[in-house]
């Protein structure tokens, strides 16, 4: 360039980053390991071992070609790394993940996260940029991985991968021996203020011989560093630091010595080596209990970020090296433990198991779950423990774990510190409970009749839409604590618009909160004008106020503190969706409200994280609602059945169908399934796919369908469905585009397989914006829009979503914005389109969007917004959404996109996307439609398959109340909620508790019977209740069980079936038997009759 320069590009600098990064690289000693960022067989956000084995050869990066000797000089950013690994398997390997796909789908009992390596949650960074040095540790927890997951493997595939085995346990033994006693010494002597201590610790490591001790090296270190390492890094060995050394306590050598033994970083040895920083970042324990318990490293470390934590397998490997080095470098007392099951060691253990099974959304554990738990952690040695030593330890435990028991009187135990939450929300709750009601007067009906009076006559519908509504804002009025349930379009919001419209409500205050930012602005749209003067925060904001969650490690916490700024009343929208932390914390926030309403719909899916606290919330407070009741109201509890999206005599498929996933004990008809196929409801078609192929070409055409596309090549009406506007220059997407983000959307249960929302919206995106891609790329005169961004290369025009939630961003006009978006926003990228021939105005890497909750307002992003190595981007594209990322949100049209097997495809998720649509939605399955119906059984239930005991305290003995301890049932190798299911004496899962009765007395009498068995008739895939052959008489008996026939839209269905039955030889009093819950109950003596009169039971 005709001048010296520093910029990192230059061939010079280049070469000499590359020279020192590859410098230490051996040739068939340095391990290579293959790792990727996703695979389509897990739903995961880790990286993915999918090899190792050798470096071979290096092949350094290559300079560019240069035609003046003035440019920059600049070279290629990779090189190339040759690797041993082969098929033979000799000297590496591939986890065979293609094959284990292959058997996970003949054997769907298989789990195949069982066999996925994946990298250590603390060394994600390590897995992260390409290219890039793995520490020791990190590589011995993926080598001990490898070998859980190779045995597995071993017992599942013909191929004997035996030496596989034999070759990582060599590695392993290898590079424990290259690690060696003390990985952390170099960020401990930079911990020091011993600058470059890590090129000192490298070269004491260095000149150690055969049997020398490395603390009298490290000791000469600070007497005479000259002869222990080079005389540029023994300069760096100052007077103030010898004598620092020299006058450091001995209980303050024994910490250095121990910490030494941990693999840390740099921060991570400061924080720890010193009290004030380990409170400063909110670690607090002396320097003699580390010393006393080095796993109490991970007790302290475990809930924060991941700079400052450390793991219990770090822990572990300083604790247990392999053998020649505890022999070596034996602990000292107190620090030394006795046996492999030292109760410190299995507390941490068993605190890391219950931890992770938080994070799956359990609570507790059942004292044999733990165990089991404990014993297959991936440690060396093994944790050997029984329930007896559990029983042994327990004082030990307590410190960090309680234990309580089931129903039953099984043991089971649970962290204190979700306790803490559970006892702040039972406490308050409670006394919400038992307090005295508050006096709203109002005439609720008048209201709900003032507000949609339009002079025509009330349906029958109509009527018991507004009867309910009007009971249950009775209810919410004057509960200090309640809940209003509901499912999609029953009219969850109209009850909280008129409740908010009353003078005595709205004159004290109202904050509206949901967990997801997106819920949030949703609720405060759909309720119009009477949303005025109304607060509206996502859970976190709120919490954030109160000094209830902490962005640093975000994650939610208790406060002693009192926060005074909190209205009258406070509806907590989207309550399906809280974790018990949140919950907790929520709770004690909003100490001072006079009114605290919960609302959300307990059928769709549980909330990711711990807990299941509205459905506990739920099922306590409805134990009080009479049978047989209309409407469902009780204190404190009021539930919605009136689905206001179907007209007076209409009954829509796409909500029959969805109500198949319910817990509810309303009748339900499977026949829906037959009348979807027959295309008889304009609201909801099913199509089948039998490849990837086929469902890509049958998804763009149903895309083109729906949007009014005159093929999959209709470019231009796929702009105009986004909010393009049409001119004589072509179609521009300006501010106002948002409007039309949410007017159709594509769902799907998954990521990463080939019918996830990342395939689609590739295959999307390169299809539609092919062209503003190439435009993005051009400069100069020719530059017309920003370039493309992410990793995604969102660009011009494409539909996006917002994923981190953001208040760092100015919107403009600014006098209007938010400045705020939410997680979960979806909008359109827009603006700047430079028509003209002039030069690019606009910055080109600034990028603006509009979102369809923010109208008229838009927000810039830039390449600052996606850092493509560590994973996260504010935006992604969202012509396709997971199930979970669209809780929350409505949409007018929803193609579903299911395929089978799928591991996460569960009840709630299927009733979760079957009510994200307004108007309609299609279902594309690789299965024949009757195949949904096996999820509406509680067999497939994600809620009845956690394990809580939130609200067992909340009633005593004494009390009439609900028995609220949690009971674990085992069904078909499967755990549930014994409260949230109905099991059968037989040990089946039935959908209600009548269902329940009529099994068990039929069992009782000796009679034998099939429950829910397919029964094939004109074509039609039918399930009756119950089939009991009689061999004495040859005849095959069907039992349909019927519950609340109120409904008369139900009436008529349940009638239709009859009628086909008996078309199909199948009558009642003949081989079918109907019977019905009277005022909300069955009759058991009726059952007895009925078997005893109909079946030889003598």
């Amino acid at each position: 360039m005709g001048f010296k320069t520093d910029w990192i590009q230059d061939a010079m600098n280049h070469r000499a980053i590359f020279d020192t990064f590859y410098r230490d690289i051996v040739p068939n000693q340095s391990l290579v390991i293959a790792y990727t960022k996703q695979v389509p067989f897990v739903e995961d956000t880790r990286r993915v071992i999918i090899g190792m084995g050798h470096v071979k050869r290096y092949i350094p990066a290559v300079e560019h070609e240069h035609t003046d000797e003035n440019t920059l000089r600049s070279m290629t950013w990779e090189g190339h790394i040759c690797h041993s690994i082969r098929s033979d398997h000799q000297d590496g390997f591939v986890i065979p993940y293609q094959e284990m796909m292959e058997y996970a789908n003949t054997h769907l009992d298989f789990d195949i996260s069982s066999i996925t390596v994946f990298a250590p949650d603390d060394a994600f960074e390590e897995f992260s940029y390409a290219t890039e040095h793995v520490s020791h540790d990190a590589t011995i927890e993926v080598i001990l991985s490898c070998i859980k997951a190779f045995e597995i493997i071993n017992n599942c595939l013909d191929e004997d991968y035996s030496n596989v085995l034999t070759w990582l346990n060599i590695k392993l033994s290898e590079v424990w021996e290259d690690r060696g006693a003390f990985p952390g010494m170099g960020a401990m002597l930079t911990a020091l203020e011993l600058p470059l201590g890590v090129l000192i610790a490298r070269q004491i490591k260095e000149k150690l011989k055969d049997g020398d001790d490395i603390w009298k090296n490290v000791e000469l270190l600070f007497e005479d560093p000259e002869s222990v390492v080079t005389n540029n890094l023994a300069v760096k060995v100052t007077p103030v630091l010898k004598l620092t050394w020299k006058h450091l306590p001995p209980e303050r050598k024994v910490l250095f010595k121990l910490l030494s033994r941990l693999s840390l970083s740099i921060d991570q040895a400061k924080m720890l080596f010193y009290a004030n920083q380990r409170e400063k970042a909110g670690i607090y324990c002396t320097d003699d209990e580390i010393i006393r318990n080095p796993y109490i490293l991970y007790e302290k470390t475990r809930l924060k970020i991941d700079g400052l934590y450390v793991s219990v397998c770090k822990v572990d490997r300083a604790v247990f090296p392999i053998p020649y080095i505890r022999e070596k470098y034996p602990l000292d007392s107190p620090t030394i433990l006795d046996s492999d099951n030292d109760q410190r060691r299995i507390r941490a253990v068993a605190i890391a198991v219950l931890e992770e099974a938080a994070n799956k959304g359990h609570t507790i554990l059942p004292k044999a779950f733990l165990v089991d738990a404990i014993k297959s952690m991936n440690l060396e040695p093994s944790c050997p423990v029984t329930t007896d030593i559990i029983e042994a330890v327990k004082k030990f435990l307590m410190v960090e774990i309680i234990k309580r028991e089931m129903k039953d009187g099984t043991e089971y135990y649970k962290l204190i510190r979700i306790q803490e939450f559970d006892d702040i929300i039972e406490h308050r709750i409670s006394r919400r409970i038992n307090a005295p009601r508050l006096s709203v007067k109002a005439d609720w009906r008048k209201m709900l009749d003032d507000k949609f009076n339009d002079g025509s006559k009330i349906s029958e519908q109509e009527e018991r839409a507004r009867t309910e509504k009007a009971a249950i804002l009775g209810e919410l009025a004057q509960s200090r604590i309640s809940v209003l349930v509901g499912d999609a379009g029953t009219g969850k919001t109209t009850v909280l618009s008129v409740l908010c419209s009353h003078p005595d409500i709205k004159s004290g205050g109202v904050l509206l909160l949901a967990p997801t930012g997106k819920a949030t602005v949703r609720l405060l749209d759909s309720m119009g004008d009477d949303a005025r003067g109304i607060t509206a925060l996502n859970v976190a904001q709120f919490l954030v106020r109160s000094k209830r969650f902490e962005w640093d490690d975000m994650r939610y916490v208790l406060s002693d503190s009192d926060y005074k700024d909190v209205p009258d009343t406070v509806i907590v929208d989207e309550s399906s969706m809280l974790t018990e932390e949140m919950f907790g914390a929520l709770i004690q926030a909003l100490r001072r409200a006079k009114r605290i309403i919960f609302v959300g719909d307990p059928n769709q899916l549980p909330p990711i994280g711990a807990g299941r606290p509205f459905v506990d919330l739920v099922y306590m407070l409805k134990v009080n609602l009479d049978k047989g009741v209309f409407p469902l109201v009780c204190s404190h509890y009021g539930e919605l059945t009136v689905n206001r999206r179907q007209k007076a005599d209409e009954v829509r498929s796409d909500v029959l169908l969805s109500r198949l996933f319910t817990t509810s004990e309303q009748i339900t008809d499977d026949d829906v399934i037959i009348d979807i196929e027959k295309n008889r409801d304009p609201n909801i078609e099913i199509k089948q796919w039998h490849s990837r192929e086929d469902l890509e070409q049958l998804l763009l055409e149903t895309m083109a369908k729906e949007i009014g596309m005159k093929d999959i090549d209709d470019q231009e009406a796929f702009d105009l469905s986004l909010g393009g506007v049409k001119t004589d220059f072509g179609i521009y997407f300006n501010t106002g585009a948002a409007s039309f983000a949410e007017k159709w959307q594509i769902l799907a249960p998954v990521r990463n397989m080939p019918q996830g929302v990342m395939n689609i919206n590739r295959l999307i995106h390169l299809k539609y914006r092919e062209k503003f891609l190439k435009i993005s790329k051009k400069w100069g005169m020719n530059k017309r829009i920003a370039n493309s961004l992410g990793p995604e290369a969102i660009v011009y025009g494409d539909k996006v979503i917002n994923v981190i939630n953001t208040s760092q961003k100015k919107g403009y006009p600014e006098k209007e914005a938010r400045n705020y978006i939410a997680n979960g926003e979806i909008g359109i990228a827009c603006g700047d389109y430079n028509k003209s021939r002039s030069s690019w105005r606009g910055h080109q890497n600034d990028m603006r969007v509009e979102f369809s909750s923010q109208p008229g307002i838009s927000y810039s992003f830039d390449k600052s917004d996606f850092n493509e190595e560590n994973g996260t981007a504010q935006l992604e594209l969202a012509y396709a959404l997971t199930v979970h990322k669209a809780q929350g949100s409505q949409f007018n049209t929803v193609i579903l996109v299911l395929a089978e097997p799928c591991k996460l495809l569960s009840k709630e998720m299927l009733y979760t996307a079957l009510t994200r649509q307004q108007g309609k939605i299609i279902i594309l399955y690789n299965q024949e439609p009757y195949h949904l119906l096996k999820y509406t059984s509680v067999e497939h239930s994600d809620i009845a398959k956690r394990f809580t005991d939130l609200f067992r305290d909340v009633y005593k003995e004494e009390d009439d109340g609900p028995d609220m301890r949690p009971q674990i049932d085992e069904v078909n190798g499967r755990f549930y909620e014994n409260k949230l299911i109905h099991k059968t004496i037989r040990g089946e899962l039935v959908r209600s508790k009548s269902e329940v009765i009529i099994a068990n007395q039929l069992h009782l009498h000796g009679v034998e019977y099939e429950y829910e068995p397919e029964l094939e008739l004109e074509g039609k895939i039918k399930r009756p209740d119950f089939k009991i052959e009689d061999y004495d008489t040859g005849i095959v008996w069907y039992w349909e069980h019927c519950g609340m026939m109120e409904d008369s839209k139900y009436m008529r269905r349940w009638e239709k079936k009859k009628v086909f039955y008996k078309k199909n030889g199948i009558e009642e009093g003949k081989n079918l038997i109907v019977t019905y819950d009277e005022h909300g109950s069955i009759d058991t003596e009726k059952i007895d009759r009925i078997i005893v009169n109909t079946f030889d039971v003598g």
